[in-house]
């Protein structure tokens, strides 16, 4: 078999995909203006001791990988992806970034990721110096499941150079480049709770809209409660934690048009809506647990019309509602697998568009009608070179660029759609 054709530039290996060294999972792109092609990839990993599989004998690791990508300048190139940092971390299930709102010159934009020991961890994006770091003081940066040499998508019958030889070129100096600094780490287990008995499923902040300068951040977990926090210049805070569901909370979003409003959802199959404001001991503000016919893995409003959120589920539909009422759904779709992440197109020209991590059966691209019905008007599917289960999944902002990630192959893709996200080029 020829070897993957693999193109170097700046000594560093780049391509359209890449082999992300741990099961990946997430995908996202900076919404800051000015970092809109930076990408991080968030990956995790269960490992079993020799000894047998109990709880205390099992590791669960992960990667933050970083990733430049760039455009095609004209028709018919492909998109180009150039790692430049991977920190080891714990297993992360979970990754965003704060707010778009924001310029340049008003700080470094900030990720966070959920990790499998009950924490939320944060970090900042600003240039600097040397390799790659690692996430906590006590883990080295080196690991032997770091990604391979990213690839183009020409891997048969192209002739190439060795990826061995590209991952390791430019080992010299070291230049200031992009990177991720840990900025903080805060437990969120709940009080009584061994700390890393509950895993951090996902997270969301509520600044994605309406800036703020200590946005809060929740975190659901695996033991169905959810935490919320503050994230100031120099600490955070825990503010609440309730018991939020029966079962893994799989998913919190926040309402970007109303960022006192939190949904959540979870294997226990009910869509929830919390008012942040109150005492979520008195309860949800609304609650469907007849919608879903299995749990509910993502939610996420529309950044374009107020009152528009989608559902995803492991019953593999995914099902728009009016939040103003959360009877029922007023539109449902099959995307052909479990549906792990939703996300709408963030430019408001393409406001019905809506990308789909639907496991199993890859990626998809939903064409909504936007009016009252939100009927569905395409389905376009997308499976490239993903052989496993697809998580995660981004828009490149500005652009009709995606990213997708697939697990169990560790997988990395960057594909682009047509001009009206109809077809995939």
């Amino acid at each position: 078999m020829a070897l993957p054709m693999v193109e170097v530039v700046d000594g560093v290996a780049s391509g359209q995909w890449l082999d992300t060294g741990l099961d990946a999972d997430a995908v996202e792109f900076c919404p800051r203006a000015g970092y809109n092609q930076w990408a991080v990839i968030g990956t995790y990993k269960l490992r079993e001791s020799e000894a047998g599989g109990r709880a205390e004998q099992q590791s669960r690791d992960g990667t933050l990988l970083l990733v430049e990508v760039a455009e095609p300048d004209a028709p018919g190139q492909r998109v180009c992806a150039t790692p430049t940092a991977v920190l080891k971390a714990q297993g992360i299930f979970d990754i965003k970034w704060a707010g778009a709102v924001g310029s340049e010159s008003e700080g470094a934009p900030i990720l966070g990721h959920a990790a499998a020991d009950g924490s939320l961890c944060t970090y900042t994006l600003a240039v600097g110096e040397g390799g790659s770091e690692a996430a906590t003081s006590d883990q080295s940066s080196a690991t032997a499941d770091a990604p391979a040499a990213p690839t183009s998508a020409s891997d048969q019958g192209g002739a190439g150079g060795d990826p061995g030889d590209a991952s390791s070129a430019g080992n010299g100096a070291a230049q200031p480049r992009m990177r991720l600094h840990p900025l903080g780490r805060i437990d969120c287990t709940a009080d009584g709770v061994a700390v890393g008995s509950s895993l951090s499923l996902s997270l969301d902040w509520n600044d994605r809209k309406i800036g703020n300068q200590e946005p809060t951040v929740a975190v659901s977990m695996s033991d169905g409660t959810v935490c919320t926090c503050r994230v100031g210049q120099t600490e955070m805070t825990k503010l609440t934690q309730w018991q939020a569901h029966d079962l893994e909370a799989w998913i919190a979003s926040f309402n970007p048009h109303a960022p006192h409003m939190l949904f959540t959802g979870a294997d226990d199959r009910k869509l929830k809506c919390w008012d942040t404001r109150t005492d979520p001991e008195l309860g949800a503000m609304m609650t469907n647990s007849k919608a879903h016919e299995a749990g509910v893995c993502s939610i996420q409003c529309n950044p374009h019309s107020e009152y528009c959120v989608a559902t995803g589920s492991y019953d593999e539909q995914v099902r728009i509602w009016d939040t103003r009422r959360l009877k029922s759904p007023v539109a449902q779709t099959s995307a052909g697998g479990g549906v792990w992440r939703l996300k709408w197109h963030p430019s408001a020209a393409h406001s019905g568009v809506l990308l789909c991590a639907a496991m199993h059966h890859g990626f998809a691209v939903l064409h909504y009608a936007e009016g009252a019905g939100f009927d569905t008007e395409k389905q376009v599917h997308h499976v490239g070179g993903h052989t496993s289960l697809g998580y995660g999944v981004d828009w490149l902002p500005g652009s009709t660029v995606v990213g997708s990630a697939s697990f169990y192959d560790h997988r990395l893709e960057f594909w682009q759609m047509s001009a009206d996200c109809s077809v995939v080029l």
